[in-house]
């Protein structure tokens, strides 16, 4: 479906992911992740928010070095 790169900021120097595959059922989860913080936005911390999306984004890549403790996602 998309072709997706993120560069992480690492020790030896920043290193740059890339997933040349992602699935529609990703697309999907991000649209039902939405969903879901809009149904509890009073209950929702933003660190909450923030630690659910960069889960989601470390999700889309297979390569195990991508995490959310190592994401350096802007949003």
């Amino acid at each position: 479906m998309a072709k997706l790169e993120i560069n992480l900021h690492e020790v030896g120097g920043d290193v740059v992911y890339t997933e040349h595959h992602v699935s529609g059922q990703k697309y999907l989860d991000l649209i039902n992740m939405l969903v879901g913080f809009e149904k509890n936005s009073e209950k929702l911390s933003s660190a909450e928010v923030i630690q659910q999306r960069l889960e989601y984004t470390a999700s889309l890549f297979k390569d195990e070095a991508v995490t959310a403790e190592k994401n350096s996602c802007r949003y």
